[in-house]
């Protein structure tokens, strides 16, 4: 029997931090509340995103919320987060899923970098992300900001039968137009189901505020969203959200 892979630290390329800065910074703009914000996030073992919000305002990010399910890797994050608080940013790390296991304990407006390794579609995502909903996990004033795969892992023919509907309701009609619909967009396919299945699509309005690709060992694409109350419609949800491509670092 092989041995499990050794707990390693998580390096990231620099890519994927400007793109996660390019979002951030347009939320900043155009999006953000006067107030201090709960971060939650996938950071890893080495908390660059949180360490990045620090500098850019100790206040917006009060106190970070980190989640990490491989024991191992707890173990480094655990021991970075010490450091980190040595110099003043307090980060806790908690053992589990960010979409399973995280309950809200505040009304504070929440910031949530949900930086998933695979797709944000197809598995159970709709699901999960519609119980967050359901439950206020994910709720008004709050911000999403979400990575995914950007090829289709799971096959063109998988992706043009599924997300028929969509397709069909954006004028995506050509295979050119439904890859390039997809690739930009499938995140939000995810979340409009989402909302859908626990019936709140007409109670919270979602938006996405821009889509950022990026090149690390494979394509990447980190997508923003922001949450009010109101009703969102899948045609604008999708085509008011900006692209654009990262080509740095």
């Amino acid at each position: 029997m092989a041995k499990a892979p050794a707990a390693r630290r998580l390096s990231y390329p620099g890519n994927k931090y400007a793109a996660f800065h390019l979002l951030l910074c347009r939320w900043l703009r155009h999006h953000a509340q006067p107030t201090s914000y709960q971060y939650v996030t996938l950071g890893g073992t080495e908390f660059r995103d949180a360490v990045s919000l620090h500098f850019v305002d100790p206040e917006l990010l009060g106190q970070a919320l980190s989640f990490e399910g491989h024991g191992g890797r707890f173990t480094i994050a655990s021991e970075t987060a010490a450091r980190l608080r040595e110099g003043g940013m307090q980060i806790e790390v908690r053992r589990g899923n960010i979409l399973t296991t995280f309950t809200r304990q505040s009304e504070t407006p929440h910031l949530f970098f949900i930086d998933l390794l695979g797709i944000c579609a197809f598995g159970d995502y709709v699901e999960r992300f519609g119980v967050m909903f359901q439950n206020e996990t994910i709720r008004e004033r709050d911000c999403l900001l979400i990575t995914s795969y950007l090829p289709a892992r799971v096959g063109w023919p998988r992706v043009y039968t599924t997300f028929e509907g969509e397709f069909r309701l954006l004028g995506a009609g050509t295979v050119a137009e439904k890859k390039t619909c997809y690739t930009r967009h499938h995140p939000s396919f995810t979340l409009y189901r989402a909302l859908r299945r626990v019936d709140l699509q007409d109670t919270l309005a979602l938006t996405c505020f821009g889509g950022v690709a990026y090149r690390g060992k494979s394509s990447m694409g980190v997508f923003g969203y922001t949450v009010e109350p109101g009703s969102t419609r899948l045609d604008t949800f999708a085509n008011n959200s900006p692209w654009h491509t990262a080509t740095y670092g």
